[in-house]
């Protein structure tokens, strides 16, 4: 590692939101002797950046400990000084749209009473002048009980009600990075993408959409940190697209619902905004060479109805929008393959927050038992382990 000029230190709670980052910015990892919970990965640029990723875990205390223990490692090991420190992330908004990018302007600490805890901390902006203005949200870290509260209707407004008071942004890492990022007089920047509303949602589905998240969180870094390296140069031009009418809505072979085109035009938005390699098909060249790529991926012995078709057209241009959904999606498929009979059964949790598996099996004959022992001896639980704890695909 490079240390005759200062890094970025780049911050995440979770591995999928940071899973973009890691696969699209190729970053290489680099273990800590005698700490094996801790892996960060790190990145030289082709124009010099220096950049060190560290995933924490989930919680303030996790989050303090980590970046403090990271940043002091390398600060007194490898002579490196991180000159500032960004967190990328999701978070709860009361206001805000879902998928927007917010970015705090102070981090406080919201206690198991709703009570504020009294030292705050004030957070960057290093693109002012590309984004704008702070905004003026200030971003709480709960502790679990209020973010994870089983209560009633009548409680979560009372939550709802307290919170407000204070801020528009929950989350539960940004306090215990500041108090670290404090200590060390690293100027601390926290950008997030605005996954829920609250406490009333639904927290099975915000993880299963972390990928995505994931990637519009990489798609903000690239352009405003990285847009000066053209490995990683991205258009920011996205056309009005309010009465583009795709062509494939008037194709014979195509039956779209109402709900089925509302989508293909929001599809159609990202994938401009988040796929530059897609710009060209997706609107300047004819739209008959998206259809053609398509209809590539079809088994021609086939006959597919209309609104088939139509729903697998929907599912292509997704996997455009978010090739790591597809990519998770086969990674799964090949390390269960093994698995894969009609006599076995698997549950794991589908959030990939948890790496622990159950395997159960019908057995009615000393055959299925034998087929079941081999089956297990060809499946690598270490592969699912790497996936779901270090985003190893």
């Amino acid at each position: 590692m490079n240390n005759d000029r200062p890094w970025t230190l780049l911050v995440f709670a979770h591995y999928p939101e940071a899973q973009a980052f890691i696969t699209h910015g190729q970053f290489k990892k680099f273990h800590i002797p005698q700490f094996e919970k801790i892996t960060v990965y790190f990145k030289e640029t082709n124009q010099g950046d220096h950049y060190l990723l560290l995933v924490t875990g989930e919680g303030e205390n996790d989050a303090h400990e980590k970046v403090f223990f990271t940043v002091n490692y390398f600060l007194f090991t490898h002579g490196l000084r991180f000159e500032r420190a960004i967190n990328f992330g999701v978070c709860a908004s009361f206001q805000s749209a879902i998928g927007s990018i917010v970015i705090p302007k102070m981090s406080m600490k919201i206690q198991a009473d709703f009570s504020p805890q009294f030292k705050t901390y004030l957070l960057e902006n290093f693109v002012t002048e590309k984004f704008g203005d702070y905004t003026s949200a200030v971003i709480m870290s709960t502790e679990e009980r209020i973010v994870r509260t089983e209560c009633n209707g009548e409680k979560i407004l009372h939550a709802h009600r307290t919170l407000k008071v204070f801020g528009d942004l929950i989350d539960r890492e940004v306090y215990g990075m500041s108090r670290a990022c404090n200590f060390f007089k690293i100027p601390l920047m926290a950008i997030k993408c605005v996954s829920d509303h609250g406490m009333e949602a639904d927290r099975e589905i915000i993880k299963s959409q972390s990928l995505n998240f994931s990637e519009t969180l990489w798609n903000f870094f690239q352009n405003y940190f990285l847009e000066s390296d053209h490995e990683f140069q991205v258009s920011k031009t996205i056309p009005h697209l309010k009465d583009f009418t795709p062509k494939v809505f008037s194709h014979p072979s195509f039956y779209f619902t109402q709900t089925e085109k509302h989508q293909m035009k929001k599809y159609l938005k990202t994938l401009i905004a988040n796929v530059p390699n897609d710009f060209e098909k997706a609107i300047h060249a004819p739209e008959e060479i998206m259809l053609q790529d398509f209809f590539k991926t079809l088994d021609p012995e086939k006959q597919y109805p209309p609104k088939k078709l139509a729903n697998l057209y929907l599912r292509y241009v997704h996997q455009r929008i978010h090739p790591m959904d597809a990519k998770l999606q086969e990674t799964l498929k090949n390390i269960f393959s093994p698995l894969n009979l009609p006599h076995i059964t698997i549950h794991w949790d589908q959030s990939l927050e948890q790496s622990n598996i159950t395997v159960s099996a019908d057995i009615f004959s000393q055959k299925d038992f034998e087929l079941l022992k081999n089956s297990l001896n060809n499946f690598s639980y270490q592969r699912f382990h790497n996936l779901i704890e270090k985003g190893e695909f």
